[in-house]
C-alpha cells in the first residue's frame, strides 16, 4: 500500500478530548486542532474565535466546523472571515480552516489559499 502519510511520531501525538462551555474554553499552548460539529450562533463563536486567537500566535491550527442542518444558526461565515485562517478543504456541510504561522507543511499555505472540494460519502 505505500508508505503512510505522516511519521510514526505524529501518529503518537497525544490528543485531549474536551467537553464544555466553547465560550469559556482556554485553548493550550501549542499546536490544536479544533473540531466543532454544528458550531454556534454568533456571539459563542466570535467568543471562540477570540479564545484561539489569545493563545499562541506562533501554533499550527486546524478548526474543523461541521455545518448545522439549521441554516439559521450556520457560523461558517464568521469563521471564513477570519484573515487568519486559511480554508483548507470543504464538503457540502463542512470546511477544514488552517494556520501555519511558522512552517507550513508540504503543500499548505500560510496564506489564504483556494478551498479544496472533497466529495462527502454517506
Amino acid at each position: 500500500m505505500g508508505r503512510p502519510a505522516h511519521s510514526a511520531e505524529l501518529r503518537r501525538s497525544e490528543i485531549e478530548l474536551v467537553w464544555g462551555d466553547a465560550a469559556d474554553f482556554a485553548p493550550p499552548e501549542g499546536n490544536l486542532v479544533a473540531y466543532f460539529f454544528e458550531p454556534f450562533e454568533e456571539p459563542v463563536t466570535r467568543k471562540v474565535i477570540a479564545r484561539i486567537r489569545e493563545g499562541d500566535r506562533e501554533r499550527d491550527l486546524v478548526v474543523v466546523c461541521v455545518r448545522p442542518k439549521n441554516a439559521m444558526i450556520d457560523s461558517t461565515p464568521i469563521w471564513d472571515a477570519q484573515r487568519f485562517l486559511s480554508r483548507a478543504a470543504e464538503g457540502e456541510r463542512w470546511k477544514i480552516y488552517a494556520s501555519f504561522p511558522t512552517n507550513p507543511p508540504n503543500g499548505a499555505m500560510a496564506t489564504r489559499a483556494t478551498p479544496h472540494r472533497v466529495r462527502e460519502t454517506e
